[in-house]
């Protein structure tokens, strides 16, 4: 991941990104890791990318 020049994390989109919680059995975490890495992205931008093009 990419960070900004005093160490935090950069932006992606220009949008700020809280952090969240999320509540998965251990099997949709596994599955989240592979499709992600697959892809060569993290969870969290797998599941962002899979929720904006449902949208």
């Amino acid at each position: 991941m990419k960070r900004d020049i005093q160490g935090k994390f950069a932006l992606k989109k220009d949008d700020y990104r809280e952090v969240r919680s999320l509540r998965v059995t251990d099997d949709t975490w596994k599955a989240l890791g592979i499709a992600s890495e697959c892809l060569g992205m993290t969870r969290s931008d797998y599941l962002e990318e899979m929720v904006r093009k449902n949208l």
